[in-house]
């Protein structure tokens, strides 16, 4: 087995409840696009451009769910694709590590503009956009950088 830094495992953990959190998330408000499951009032929306949450759940599974989910798998198993690393605009650094940081700031934006639209109305809000910087800061330390370079 070939050695990763502590701070790899850190990452990956850390990417795994973000995948989590945003797969649970998501689906509850596909199943319950009302927020009924959430207990999240229709009401929150106003102002919005969405009538219900069906829209935005998606985005959570798909954005800050599915994304992660297949970041951690890769930051864990290092495989190489051609088709992730289409994406990867850091070319010197294998395509998960770059996910890593596209998934902090996606988070970050996800809470600013939730905010934006309808207010700060939970600590949970405040919790993700720091795990969102945490990610970004996790995976820009020496260590891991180095660990995800590309020969």
């Amino acid at each position: 087995m070939k050695y990763r830094p502590f701070a790899v495992y850190l990452v990956c953990l850390i990417m795994f409840l973000q995948a989590i959190s945003g797969i649970a998330g998501g689906l509850a408000l596909i199943i319950r696009p009302d927020g009924s499951i959430l207990k999240m009032p229709l009401s929150s929306l106003s102002g919005s451009p969405f009538h219900d949450f069906l829209i935005p759940g998606l985005s959570l599974f798909f954005l800050l769910g599915i994304i992660p989910a297949l970041t951690t798998w890769g930051l864990f198993s290092k495989p190489k694709s051609r088709w992730f690393g289409f994406f990867n605009i850091y070319t010197r650094r294998h395509w998960a590590w770059s996910y890593s940081i596209y998934t902090g700031i996606m988070l970050i934006f996800w809470i600013d503009i939730e905010v934006m639209v309808v207010g700060y109305g939970s600590l949970l809000q405040a919790v993700f956009g720091l795990l969102g910087l945490i990610i970004i800061v996790f995976s820009l330390l020496p260590r891991v950088m180095k660990h995800y370079k590309l020969k």
